[in-house]
């Protein structure tokens, strides 16, 4: 579904700080988009040239940074359902108990084909992808099996995913939300934000004559896209875990939690590093995390003593 999903921050200073230090050119940051017909995420430019983004489409005409093939489990051949709505086209064919919302409409069959598909670790061996940074996706029905066909990055190299979810199950066999929340929890990834998106009933829907139906502003929660980051702070504490862990992928890792609006996470991430021996001038780094004052640039001390000042006046009363 192509809408605009999380909460992007609009002035990422830290990022930007590292990307015009020419932090990331010699590793620069890699990004699959597994549904990427509408195109990359608008934040991912703040990158330039420090960023490798790889999208999948199965179907699309390929080009360098699209493939026109699919991501699954395994390699193989799979049957894409083509329905009214191109975006909302599956591996799965939907479920008739969603016929209650005019959204069913856009799953309406047309047609039919065999596309190609492949595991994402096999592609990324094929291509000499040693390290995938970030994981978006949007499939329809099939995120869950793609995470299958990728053990091997997620243990190894991936910081972060951003994946459409249900709640419910919109296709005869898809995996809900509560299965892939279960499968990330062994490689380390925690939820850090869940979107969430309701579908009002046919019966009362505003949306019941539209051609291609929508989220709407009330009804049942029906999908969402959550965003998973690993725990770096607690694998710094793990002497087997603290190994995988070098400048390089922690700067990546705090930059992207800053861009999807977690300074306070990407700040800790830091401290925690700096702590470690792994993270030099970190209090610069702080200060390019901490929250304006009064829409000023402040330093990280000055926002604590700000913080000191501004609690104390307000003392609980004694009953």
């Amino acid at each position: 579904m192509s809408i605009k999903t999380h909460k992007i921050n609009s002035d990422p200073r830290l990022s930007a700080h590292l990307i015009d230090s020419e932090a990331f050119v010699e590793s620069p940051l890699v990004i699959i988009d597994v549904g990427s017909l509408g195109g990359f995420e608008d934040h991912w430019k703040i990158y330039k040239n420090q960023v490798k983004l790889i999208g999948f489409e199965p179907g699309s005409d390929s080009d360098k940074n699209h493939n026109p093939i699919a991501l699954d489990q395994k390699m193989g051949t799979r049957t894409l359902y083509l329905v009214n709505h191109r975006p909302s086209s599956s591996f799965y064919r939907p479920n008739e108990k969603f016929k209650r919302f005019p959204d069913y409409s856009n799953a309406g069959f047309k047609n039919k084909k065999n596309v190609k598909a492949i595991d994402l670790d096999t592609f990324s061996r094929l291509q000499g992808l040693d390290d995938i940074d970030f994981i978006k996706l949007d499939t329809e029905g099939s995120e869950f099996d793609i995470l299958k066909g990728a053990k091997s990055k997620l243990k190894e190299s991936v910081l972060g995913l951003s994946i459409e979810v249900v709640f419910d199950q919109w296709s005869r066999t898809q995996d809900t939300f509560g299965a892939v929340d279960s499968f990330l929890k062994p490689y380390g990834f925690v939820l850090h934000d869940l979107i969430l998106f309701r579908h009002a009933k046919k019966i009362l829907s505003p949306q019941m004559f539209y051609k291609y139906p929508g989220p709407t502003e009330y009804g049942q929660v029906t999908w969402g896209q959550a965003l998973y980051f690993k725990d770096a702070v607690l694998e710094l504490g793990d002497k087997k875990l603290v190994k995988k862990w070098n400048e390089n992928n922690i700067l990546k890792l705090a930059s992207l939690m800053e861009i999807y609006n977690l300074p306070d996470c990407s700040a800790e991430l830091i401290k925690t590093a700096s702590e470690r021996g792994l993270l030099k001038n970190y209090k610069k780094l702080l200060d390019l995390l901490t929250p304006r004052i009064n829409n000023k640039i402040v330093s990280y001390e000055k926002y604590i003593q700000y913080l000191k000042k501004t609690t104390t006046k307000y003392k609980p009363s004694k009953k």
